[in-house]
């Protein structure tokens, strides 16, 4: 009986990960990727503007933000999976960073695209004025 108690452990790894909050940092830096990206696109609106008075229509316009934000967010996860690849011996499952990279650029893509989507519908001349 005096045995088992010696052998009973002391902390649980999984419990001791779930409880990090550094364990969503891949998920945050997505988030601050998004708002980055946005801004940065709502300062470029006298730009859309120009496009937009030239004859694109708002269903082109905002394929061409979607392309440039998967772009970046794509460049994001890429460089998880190269992690994931350089560094084998620092993760026990390499899958791990890859899926956290997916998850990144995917908030990367979801919530830039959520706060940029009003820029392709509004009027050219609005937009122009915004800067």
């Amino acid at each position: 009986m005096q045995h088992s108690q010696l052998l009973t452990a002391t902390s649980d790894p999984a419990l001791n990960y779930l409880e990090r909050l550094s364990r969503w940092l891949p998920l945050l830096l997505g988030l601050l990727g998004a708002i980055a990206t946005a801004i940065v696109t709502r300062l470029r609106s006298s730009e859309l503007a120009v496009y937009r008075m030239s004859g694109t229509s708002p269903t082109s316009l905002m394929t061409l933000l979607t392309l440039e934000t998967l772009l970046i967010a794509g460049i994001a996860a890429l460089s998880a999976a190269t992690a994931s690849l350089a560094l084998p011996a620092h993760y026990i499952d390499p899958a791990v960073p890859v899926l956290w990279g997916i998850g990144l650029a995917g908030t990367w893509a979801v919530v830039t695209l959520a706060m940029s989507l009003d820029l392709a519908v509004r009027h050219p001349s609005d937009l122009a004025k915004d800067r």
